[in-house]
């Protein structure tokens, strides 16, 4: 096998009980090793690192049925997204770090486009690739693809489904922040800004597209219920962006002035459901936030440490 060393890539992918999911994604990634060695005709150094927090052993045996060389298996205790990431992240053993989701593929191109970006804006510190390619064509996924689009192009948002950066630059901001079992969520909102703080290069690359997978309606705002008990993290760490940007009442706000555009009834009656579920998350968050902080550690749902 002629590999290449100019190009090393870790590629992290968390797993929480979603084999099937996560099996589309580490065969797409193969798919997409194959196309850069097409292309190249040397094989860029990679490895998969499966961050594995789940509950039960289907992720483990599936990986195992896959027999790939290039994967390591982790288990990490379900202590949230953040901490599953940044454990991930600490055993990479390449410069540049990949983080993807596994309810995303990537598109045979990725490794490429990753490739190129990296030669053409000199080695930035971070890319951000496109995580708004829905998985599906349907009306919930495209409207969903629509408002990630404005997340990437207007609010330059940070996203895990598609975040590659320097190992280096990771740890310059220190990390994902572990304070808080929901922090993940976001952080997804906030990691660009700090990032930006460091004054670190960073490019917005739509050219290296995952297609997500947008849940079902119901869990679509099982989502942004999440995102709501994470935005309570951002009212502690940074509350000028969380009242400027991420609060309910300014999220509420931006609907009503129709800040980032028309929309239709059908439409905006999808979003006063989206932000409903938010609200109550926040409660949910900051309750659960002050239980974290009068017990001093991670509390997480999945385990029995209340």
């Amino acid at each position: 096998m002629k590999i290449n060393k100019k190009f090393a890539l870790s590629i992290i992918v968390p797993s929480f009980n979603n084999a099937k999911n996560l099996d589309a994604t580490i065969r797409s990634i193969d798919k997409s090793i194959e196309s850069f060695y097409k292309e190249n005709n040397f094989y860029p150094q990679i490895e998969v690192i499966i961050a594995d927090n789940s509950t039960s052993e289907e992720v483990a045996n599936m990986v195992k049925d896959l027999n790939l060389e290039y994967i390591t298996h982790i288990r990490v205790r379900p202590l949230g997204l953040s901490y599953v990431r940044n454990k991930a992240i600490k055993l990479a053993k390449y410069n540049y770090v990949a983080l993807i989701d596994s309810d995303c593929t990537v598109k045979k191109n990725w490794l490429i486009r990753i490739y190129h970006s990296i030669l053409k804006n000199r080695s930035p510190d971070v890319i951000q690739g496109a995580y708004f390619m829905p998985f599906n064509r349907d009306w919930f996924s495209l409207s969903e693809s629509e408002w990630d689009k404005i997340r990437f192009y207007k609010q330059k948002q940070a996203d895990g489904k598609n975040l590659v950066f320097k190992k280096k630059a990771y740890f310059k901001i220190e990390g994902y922040n572990l304070k808080h079992f929901y922090s993940s969520g976001a952080e997804s909102l906030i990691l660009m800004d700090r990032f930006k703080q460091h004054k670190l290069k960073i490019t917005f690359d739509d050219s290296v597209i995952v297609y997500h997978k947008y849940p079902s309606l119901i869990g679509e705002l099982k989502r942004y219920n999440k995102f709501g008990k994470a935005s309570i993290h951002i009212k502690y760490e940074r509350p000028d962006l969380f009242k400027k940007e991420f609060s309910p009442l300014a999220l509420w706000k931006n609907l009503f002035t129709l800040r980032f555009g028309k929309i239709n009834f059908f439409e905006y009656i999808y979003q006063v459901a989206k932000l409903t579920s938010f609200t109550i998350g926040y409660f949910i968050g900051k309750r659960h936030y002050l239980k974290e902080i009068k017990k001093n550690k991670i509390i997480s749902p999945h385990l029995n440490n209340y």
